[in-house]
């Protein structure tokens, strides 16, 4: 299935909406002017259990360096 695309002005209008397509394994192409200047997909099946570029995951405790 091809990416639908969709100006950036209807998905500020839209942005739930819109995430819960990509959600369902939609991807979605976001143009500007007419031109094609970003894609959204969804991040589950293309990387499960981590964030993009090396982020941390939400679930894991953070450690501040406290020492108690």
């Amino acid at each position: 299935m091809d990416p639908e695309a969709i100006s950036a002005s209807e998905l500020r209008r839209h942005l739930g909406d819109w995430l819960d397509r990509v959600y369902e394994g939609e991807e979605v192409i976001i143009t500007r002017r007419g031109h094609a200047v970003a894609k959204i997909i969804a991040v589950q099946p293309l990387l499960p259990g981590r964030m993009v570029d090396g982020a941390e995951r939400a679930s894991e405790p953070q450690s501040h360096g406290g020492g108690e």
